[in-house]
């Protein structure tokens, strides 16, 4: 009991610091305004931009790595968030109301936060991978600031985006030796992707038919857990195609980053295109919309595998042929 009692109080000092927030945001609108646009650093489109840059145009490994990070922290955050299945804060304290606009972007639980764990891991991998004092200042200040971000926006608590932060720092160190061992021997790429291909189809698996919490108010399902099903396994298929691209492109072709300048930026712009025309797609017909399963799953995962792996063959082969 005093264990109960204490991580209840532990928690509802998490939510008055919230509202405590809340009372300071309702005065503030650009600096909101600000928070909601600086929060999209933590969602799936800009990582994808800066990795996808760093992949096509400037290093193929140091893409290895990002990716490898970018994948790792929505694994572990996304399997988290279906065990502990920890509510939102404005459905812990109904005080607690988030812009309309924050909580379309949070969909599903709480806890960890995901934002904080991506923009700690890929940022995070970008200072590890420079190690230049003012990107590495830089980098910090926006981990940090994001973090705050979902707080003031009344999305996370402080638990959520310190363990988010922690998981997302962990992997960065926990991947690069990792990566080091798969470059001595390539065949090893894909031995490793073949084992996170069945680890995380069966993950899959195991959030859609485990069991969830079914707690009703009113008559009404406070959270319905089959939204945060659907979530979870468009967070995971997108990321899983992005890192079956740069594994097996790393086995099979691995190409050439050093090029001209002028075919850096063409790679780069025509990338940029694909890019927004799949997230254009994803934003309109996936993304807050429930759909089968299995197709969605196939879908997302397609979508990234194109990114990193359909792209990169088609830009090699034209670059040889242009030659």
């Amino acid at each position: 009991m005093i264990e109960v009692f204490s991580y209840t109080h532990l928690l509802n000092l998490q939510l008055d610091f919230l509202l405590w927030l809340q009372n300071i945001r309702i005065h503030h609108n650009e600096l909101n305004q600000f928070l909601l646009w600086l929060t999209k650093f933590g969602e799936f489109y800009i990582p994808s931009l800066i990795c996808l840059t760093i992949y096509w145009c400037i290093s193929l490994i140091d893409g290895v790595y990002l990716f490898s990070l970018f994948y790792a922290n929505v694994f572990f955050t996304q399997l988290i968030k279906m065990l502990a299945c920890v509510y939102r804060p404005w459905i812990l304290n109904d005080k607690i109301k988030p812009p309309a606009e924050a909580i379309r972007g949070a969909g599903g639980y709480s806890f960890p936060s995901g934002h904080s764990s991506k923009v700690a891991s890929v940022f995070g991998g970008l200072a590890i991978i420079y190690k230049n004092k003012y990107l590495t200042t830089l980098v910090i200040l926006l981990i940090l600031s994001i973090m705050f971000s979902r707080m003031w926006l009344g999305v996370h608590t402080l638990q959520d985006v310190i363990i988010g932060f922690l998981i997302g720092i962990v992997l960065i160190f926990i991947l690069k030796p990792f990566i080091n061992w798969l470059e001595e021997n390539k065949n090893r790429y894909f031995y490793i992707i073949t084992i996170i291909n069945i680890l995380t189809v069966a993950t899959v698996w195991y959030i859609r038919y485990k069991t969830y919490p079914m707690d009703y108010f009113d008559g009404h399902l406070i959270v319905n857990p089959n939204s945060s099903i659907y979530a979870s396994l468009i967070c995971l298929s997108y990321p899983l195609g992005l890192l079956n691209g740069v594994f097996l492109c790393r086995r099979f072709f691995p190409f050439n980053t050093d090029i001209s300048i002028r075919k850096k930026v063409l790679r780069c712009i025509l990338g940029i295109l694909l890019l927004n025309f799949i997230f254009n797609i994803m934003n309109n017909y996936f993304w807050g919309i429930s759909r089968n399963y299995l197709f969605t799953f196939c879908i997302m995962f397609l979508f990234g595998f194109t990114l990193t792996g359909i792209y990169p063959l088609i830009f090699t082969k034209i670059e040889k042929l242009y030659k």
